[in-house]
């Protein structure tokens, strides 16, 4: 099979007519460059004006509130003060990363289960990974 691989290439199939152009664009690469910025920009769009913007103090100025929204931070509760089969809702969404639907699904498993036996159990619910797990567990405690 090589060497008929070898055989159509160097045999039936001569490379050697095949003229190869080179091109130099370095006449139209240096006028581009020369004419500038703002010189493209109106060549593509006449009617915008040229706009000065001070990008540093634009960046400093940007804040959450302007955005239309407000950061909640989440007041953590202290270590070991919540009993994971006796926790509402409210006090699961207390947790760092649950929010309101593990919560609903850490009770759910609780009920299902009749209660909770090991703190590991809890990698089960769905969106309780490693490292949230490791995250929560400071906080938690079983009676």
């Amino acid at each position: 099979m090589f060497f008929i691989g070898l055989f159509f290439k160097y045999i039936l199939f001569s490379y050697d007519e095949i003229d190869y152009k080179e091109f130099d664009y370095s006449k139209e690469d240096s006028v581009f460059l020369t004419s500038g910025k703002n010189a493209v920009d109106k060549a593509f769009s006449p009617n915008l004006k040229e706009k000065t913007v001070d990008y540093k103090q634009e960046l400093l100025d940007f804040s959450d509130n302007e955005k239309g929204y407000e950061k909640q931070l989440k007041e953590l509760p202290d270590p070991l003060s919540i009993n994971l089969n006796e926790a509402d809702i409210d006090a699961l969404k207390s947790l760092p990363g649950i929010g309101s639907k593990t919560a609903e699904n850490i009770i759910a498993l609780r009920i299902s289960k009749g209660g909770f036996n090991s703190l590991d159990e809890l990698m089960e619910v769905k969106g309780i990974g490693p490292i949230k797990f490791n995250a929560i567990k400071k906080y938690l405690f079983i009676e």
